[in-house]
């Protein structure tokens, strides 16, 4: 498969599954956060038994080097906390949600880039501009955090989720119609 075709595949998929994360946070913000919270442990704690069992079966020597019993020490404390506090994470959400806001802000001007990049090459770029400026707008609301909890701010972050994620596909739609309307004719 050709490495254009292939990127444009994983664009969709991450889009497609940014809008599936969205619409499960707006039906249970809290139970979907916990739920990642604790995969995201357990996963942690397999990554930790993993490397605790290489660090044994590797020489001395490689296995001092690649630090495989720390990293696994570490993934155990990490994964055990996650899975047996994940109340923890829950209530310092807001902490999450500025890096998460920091994060669509740094997409947003990419997107401002890529906007007048396009409109530079005299191509098609109101959606790209249109998409900088939606996801600009939602992250100065999501760092502002006017919201009365916590359950709010995650219902607005599956919104952000889902918004995005519909107006990036029809980005990337309008990108390659554009492209192909330019593609000299063979």
């Amino acid at each position: 498969m050709e490495n254009k075709t292939k990127n444009i595949l994983f664009k969709i998929a991450l889009f497609a599954l940014e809008c599936v994360l969205g619409i499960i946070l707006l039906i249970n913000p809290v139970g979907v956060t916990k739920a990642i919270i604790i995969s995201a442990g357990i996963i942690s704690l397999v990554y930790a038994l993993v490397n605790i069992i290489y660090y044994f079966k590797l020489d001395p020597m490689t296995a001092s080097l690649r630090q495989c019993m720390f990293k696994g020490l570490f993934a155990a404390i990490f994964g055990g906390f996650c899975v047996c506090r994940s109340e923890w994470f829950i209530a310092t959400f807001p902490v999450f949600t500025i890096i998460y806001g920091i994060g669509i802000l740094i997409s947003g001007l990419f997107k401002v880039q890529a906007a007048a990049d396009l409109m530079r090459f005299k191509q098609s770029w109101g959606i790209v501009a249109f998409s900088a400026a939606v996801s600009i707008i939602f992250s100065v609301v999501i760092l502002a955090n006017p919201f009365a909890s916590t359950a709010a701010l995650w219902m607005f972050v599956g919104l952000t989720l889902i918004l995005a994620s519909v107006i990036d596909i029809a980005s990337l739609i309008a990108e390659l119609i554009t492209e192909k309307k330019n593609k000299p004719k063979e």
